[in-house]
């Protein structure tokens, strides 16, 4: 052992104990701090509090800290919120703050609710999140249909992407704001992908293309009965705006089973003002549009040229060789089949038997002749709907629409398409109000006139829509009222719409003014009724 460290370490533990004996007896200074406690350094508050208290969170949460110590607080919004500055006893605005702490602090962090897109609604209650600038929105942050042109106003947003196909659907939502009677639709999510053949040709030049849109469920939209399929028709080539319009008010008064309903609106993309649409229902098998029931079906005269026929499309063409072009086709819309499957065969031999018997020589026979095979109501409604129209396209090129139940009779219908029909086209005698379109182009109808039973028809049931020539030129003049204010806003999108000097396909007169393509329209519908009149 060490000794002279053991005595050395001995003696100071000597006088350490003599030292807390003689402090221990001290009654003269009770204050006198023990030497056993180790000076603590001087300790100070934070408070925090966060306005509103749902605004977010930060780290730390507050606390005691060391006097002189350095502490950095990071704030972290809540999903609907922005931080916007700190308040009490540090003012600032940055985020991370840091502090020295050398008293007590009591600071609040402020948080404002978000509004992306600065039209004074915030995020959690704006369904249109993308106003452009100087909008006039409503409580839900769109555009308030009061301040704008008087329609409905759609607002479909996907996020920002383009819409560049036929085929592929993009995500987004849709609000649509309802007025004059219209309900309103809150934010609901949908597909959307383009539509169309010329028509989406010409929307990609002007930059205004129809529509197809999607829900996941059955919904209204502005009042029209609920279905998941609805279309938005940009009426590029009509610059009246009315021709669709038009021709289902005159559908309207016929014996069809089902005219698909449209309404004009305004339609809003990701923000950004596209022009005056038709929001309408698609020609599609449905309870609510063509009810053919479990086992009706739904073809369409087409043709399988300019891609109009789909990779998965069903379709035949007629046994009369000869009887309709080379390229058209009987296209087997709904439901789907299987090519040589029995229920195609069914429908083909239907076909092929009902044009055998309509170009046999006792055709003409009302048992057995070709009326045993059609609904005849429809059959004329159809040809004097399109005719009254000169509907370039009913002729026989495409959108000719039928339905046949087996056991049953083909019927004509539903009408489709008219933005080339009355007089609007350039290429064609479709152009002119005199002279027949329907009775000399379609094969079927033109085999029928030979039938004298089917003329007197056909004329007997003329002179009823001829008595509501009044009324048709009525609702044009309706129409023009109520889109004068979104025609001028169409427009001036799209001026060069009005410009004479430009050429917009197939349109065979050019105006300066909305309200003279709508006068060009009135006169050729009465010439066309007064001809018809004359020569039926």
């Amino acid at each position: 052992m060490n000794y002279v460290n053991y005595n050395y370490k001995m003696g100071r533990l000597t006088i350490y104990l003599s030292l807390l004996l003689f402090l221990g007896c001290s009654k003269e200074d009770d204050s006198i701090p023990s030497v056993l406690e180790p000076l603590q350094p001087n300790k100070y508050n934070v408070a925090i509090s966060l306005n509103p208290s749902d605004g977010g969170s930060v780290t730390p949460s507050g606390g005691q800290f060391n006097e002189g110590s350095s502490v950095t607080f990071t704030v972290t919004p809540s999903e609907n919120y922005v931080f916007t500055s700190w308040s009490g006893s540090e003012v600032t605005t940055n985020n991370p703050l840091t502090i020295v702490v050398n008293s007590n602090k009591t600071l609040t962090i402020n948080f404002e609710k978000k509004d992306t897109d600065g039209d004074g609604v915030t995020d959690d209650i704006d369904q249109c999140p993308n106003s452009y600038e100087g909008e006039q929105v409503g409580e839900n942050g769109c555009l308030d249909p009061n301040s704008f042109s008087g329609l409905p106003i759609i607002n479909i947003n996907t996020s920002g992407v383009s819409i560049d196909s036929k085929e592929d659907y993009v995500d987004g939502f849709i609000v649509i704001s309802g007025i004059n009677n219209f309900s309103d639709l809150p934010k609901t999510e949908i597909k959307i992908k383009g539509r169309g053949n010329s028509t989406w040709w010409q929307g990609g030049i002007w930059g205004k293309k129809p529509y197809q849109f999607k829900f996941a469920d059955k919904t209204q939209v502005l009042n029209m009965s609920e279905d998941k399929k609805w279309v938005l028709l940009a009426e590029i080539s009509d610059v009246s705006l009315i021709r669709n319009k038009l021709a289902r008010e005159i559908a309207s008064i016929g014996s069809f089973d089902y005219v698909p309903k449209a309404e004009y609106v305004e339609l809003f993309l990701n923000g950004q003002h596209q022009g005056t649409y038709l929001v309408g229902q698609k020609v599609e098998e449905s309870k609510n549009r063509v009810n053919i029931g479990d086992e009706g079906y739904l073809l369409e005269v087409d043709t399988d040229a300019h891609g109009r026929i789909k990779p998965d499309d069903v379709y035949f063409k007629s046994a009369q060789n000869g009887l309709w072009s080379e390229n058209k086709v009987f296209n087997i819309k709904e439901p789907k089949l299987e090519y040589n499957s029995d229920e195609f065969n069914l429908i083909v031999k239907h076909i092929d038997s009902f044009e055998a018997v309509l170009f046999s020589e006792d055709f003409k026979n009302p048992e057995s002749g070709y009326r045993a095979y059609i609904d005849l109501e429809s059959f004329i409604d159809y040809y004097l709907v399109n005719e009254i129209s000169k509907n370039q396209d009913a002729a026989s090129y495409s959108s000719i629409f039928f339905t046949y139940t087996p056991g049953g009779k083909i019927k004509m219908g539903p009408i489709w398409d008219y933005d080339l029909g009355f007089g609007n086209v350039n290429y064609s005698d479709a152009e002119f109000p005199e002279g027949f379109w329907i009775k000399t182009g379609n094969p079927w109808y033109n085999r029928m006139f030979e039938d004298e039973y089917f003329k007197q028809a056909v004329r007997d049931r003329f002179n009823y829509y001829y008595s509501n020539l009044a009324n048709f030129q009525s609702k044009i003049d309706e129409f023009e009222s109520y889109l004068y204010a979104s025609q001028e806003k169409n427009f001036e999108l799209y001026p060069g719409l009005l410009d004479p000097n430009v050429e917009i396909w197939p349109v065979p007169v050019r105006f300066s003014n909305h309200n003279q393509y709508v006068g060009y329209l009135k006169y050729w519908l009465n010439t066309r009724m007064d001809w018809l009149n004359s020569w039926l």
